[in-house]
């Protein structure tokens, strides 16, 4: 009858021993195997040492906890360390024919990421460098990870952070990001199940988020992105690889969904708002910012990612930017000195092939549009100083308004720039243009009033030889261009436009500016100039600015050739008023010449600048022989008859005509000699009907 109960006990104390070594092998014996092969391996792979608290291992819960880890490169730097790793495997699940683990989690990993200069990371370093083995080309038997259930309910990693320094920069960047948290649920073998994840980290205090949900196989991700003001200045190092110059300040922020699905290519849309706010940048060695601004904002935006890619901008506002363009004594521009790239040097020894393009036609496309793009109160500096003095020039504040842009080369769009230049000048344009057309096209109103040209001194002296004693400047331009056809207006109107002192140089110009000025210049002191324009810009020899310059010198040089033509022209009538002619030995004024002296003297109302210089002209060929052939001092009447002719004009213009006597001059008489006609029957009537011509010439006061 005892029999029974010895198969108890044994049995009990069996399940007891069984028990007891799984507990001690669990208790005792996985913390210091894992704790051995932990040490092991990363010594073997890496040269990496390995310490910790404590590992444990709870056999009947089926939890394993790694504390106080800290994993120390050869160097003795830690590369990685953690306070916990833990992990809960579901013992009930795992009998049901698959590997069930209730959690996984990671608190306050920190992590040391150093890249060098030839860009690989120290995990790749040190991971690879001991490696001597030839690689395993077997292939892997997949089969049994293919039948292999799994099931992760939720890992974590809380309050992460990753230190990276990147050697392979001209200035080592060290950045840390913090407060790194990872949760993603719902972990399975099945890919193709979608599992939520929640990502956020911290830069400068500002928390940075990214959720949703993603699938593996085929990989498909929806979710939102919130970044918030994140500092620019983290990417200083990165821009000084090609740039000159200093971050000073500046965040982005932004706000984002999106759908994503990658098959034969990526698909889905993203649509975002994305603003910068306090934006500097400075030279270097500069204090003050050369371009600056004070918000950026693009957005509401929505990106369609297909076969072809379409971008739709709602607005693009720019508020308050500031730039400040300089050209230096050499004449450095200093926007140029801020790209650190040398110029490729240019193979002059070889002859130059064009590449040509072996890609195979896509119709692949990227479109976009902005239905508006603003900037508001923006300034803007531009000094030379390669010139003597220094010519400086501000506009402020500057609006733009453009609506719409679109990558449609055949979409209109409307333009309207408004600002003050200088000062009290006012800038503005409106109009119309086909702004990524191939062909150009444009209709465009240019209008400027009020600017003061004393500002543009330098330039005037330099390539006119004049200084700008005073005067304002004011412009009625029209531009349009149809299919690069060009047909233009230019109204320019200069209010009391005064040169200064001449100024001699190379590109000073030979032309009587003073004279032509003061013909041009009405009773008001208004200048006004028409010059037309027209010409194809796909003509390689027709250049706007050259096309200007040329209409403006052809019409000084006609109004300097000929200014009673000019003069004439004001007046009906008044076509030819440079000379009066006078009768054979006579010095009296018929009705009809007396009326060509006051269309002149009515010309020369407006304007007021001009002086009239008479010389009164005598022939001894003419005018001698219509006297008396017999005269004794012929050269002595002869000039008193000059000078009598001269006075006869002078009285016509100052008392019938009303111009001051201040501005009428007598030049000295002259006398010539022409060549007598040949005789003939009727030679007594030639002379009388022969008459003798005094000239007008001008001069500015």
């Amino acid at each position: 009858m005892r029999r029974p109960h010895f198969y108890l006990r044994f049995i009990f104390l069996s399940v007891l021993i069984l028990l007891l070594s799984y507990s001690a092998f669990g208790w005792f014996a996985v913390p210091y195997t894992l704790q051995y092969q932990l040490h092991s391996v990363l010594k073997d792979t890496a040269d990496w040492q390995y310490e910790d608290q404590n590992i444990v291992f709870n056999p009947f819960a089926l939890t394993l906890e790694l504390n106080q880890v800290q994993i120390y490169d050869r160097h003795h730097q830690t590369v990685v360390g953690f306070e916990r790793f833990y992990i809960d495997v579901n013992f009930i699940d795992s009998l049901k024919g698959r590997i069930s683990i209730d959690e996984v989690a990671l608190d306050k990993p920190v992590i040391r990421l150093d890249l060098d200069t030839k860009g690989e990371t120290n995990f790749q370093r040190d991971l690879t460098q001991d490696s001597t083995s030839p690689p395993d080309n077997k292939q892997v038997d997949t089969g049994t990870s293919a039948s292999l259930k799994w099931q992760l309910n939720s890992l974590r990693i809380n309050r992460g952070v990753v230190h990276w320094l990147d050697n392979s920069l001209k200035t080592p960047a060290k950045l840390t990001v913090s407060n790194i948290n990872v949760t993603l649920d719902q972990l399975s073998q099945n890919l193709s199940k979608a599992f939520p994840y929640h990502i956020s980290f911290s830069t400068a205090g500002k928390v940075q988020t990214l959720s949703g949900q993603v699938s593996p196989d085929p990989f498909a991700i929806d979710g939102t992105l919130a970044v918030t003001q994140f500092p620019l200045k983290w990417l200083q190092n990165y821009l000084n690889e090609s740039v000159n110059g200093t971050l000073s300040s500046g965040t982005v922020s932004v706000n984002s969904d999106y759908h994503l699905k990658l098959g034969d290519y990526l698909t889905g849309g993203i649509s975002s708002k994305l603003q910068i706010d306090q934006f500097a940048f400075n030279a270097s060695n500069e204090a003050k910012p050369i371009v600056s601004f004070e918000k950026l904002a693009i957005g509401p935006s929505d990106l369609q990612l297909d076969k072809s890619t379409n971008l739709d901008i709602e607005t693009i506002r720019l508020v308050k930017p500031f730039a400040e363009i300089n050209i230096a004594k050499d004449g450095q521009i200093n926007l140029a000195q801020l790209n650190t790239a040398e110029a490729s040097p240019v193979d002059t020894g070889s002859e130059i092939k064009p590449k040509v393009d072996t890609k195979p036609e896509t119709k692949d496309s990227f479109n976009f549009a902005v239905k508006q793009f603003k900037l508001e109160n923006g300034h803007f500096n531009f000094t030379d100083a390669s010139q003597t003095p220094a010519f400086s020039s501000t506009i402020d504040p500057l609006v733009v308004d453009i609506m719409p842009i679109s990558s449609n080369p055949e979409m209109e769009s409307q333009i309207s720039i408004e600002g003050n230049l200088d000062g009290y000048g006012k800038l503005q344009v409106k109009g119309n243009a086909k702004l990524l057309s191939k062909e150009i096209s444009s209709d465009l109103a240019i209008h400027l009033s009020n600017y003061d040209l004393t500002k543009a001194s330098t330039y005037a002296a330099k390539f006119v030889g004049y200084q700008i004693d005073k005067g304002k400047l004011g412009l009625n331009l029209n531009y349009k261009i149809d299919n690069s056809k060009l047909k233009a207006s230019n109204h320019v109107v200069l209010d009391q436009f005064e040169l200064g002192r001449f100024v001699d140089g190379p590109n000073a110009t030979s032309l009587p500016l003073p004279l032509a000025l003061g013909i041009m210049k009405n009773s008001k002191g208004e200048i006004q100039l028409d010059l037309p324009i027209a010409g194809n810009l796909n003509d390689p020899s027709f250049h706007i600015g050259s096309v200007v310059i040329s209409a403006v010198t052809n019409l000084i040089t006609k109004i300097v050739t000929s200014p009673f033509a000019i003069l004439g022209a004001l007046v009906q009538g008044g076509d030819d008023i440079s000379s009066v002619a006078f009768l054979a030995g006579q010095s009296t004024l018929n009705p009809q010449q007396i009326s060509n002296i006051m269309k002149l003297a009515k010309a020369l109302k407006d304007r007021p600048k001009l002086n009239l210089e008479i010389r009164g002209i005598a022939d001894e060929t003419i005018d001698f022989s219509s006297q008396n052939e017999k005269m004794e001092n012929k050269a002595s009447a002869l000039r008193v008859l000059a000078k009598n002719r001269a006075q006869a004009l002078e009285k016509i213009v100052i008392e019938q005509g009303g111009i001051s006597k201040q501005r009428v001059f007598i030049l000295d008489p002259q006398v010539i000699h022409s060549e007598p006609h040949k005789k003939s029957d009727n030679a007594s009537n030639e002379k009388s009907n022969q008459s003798v011509t005094s000239s007008f010439t001008l001069s500015v006061k």
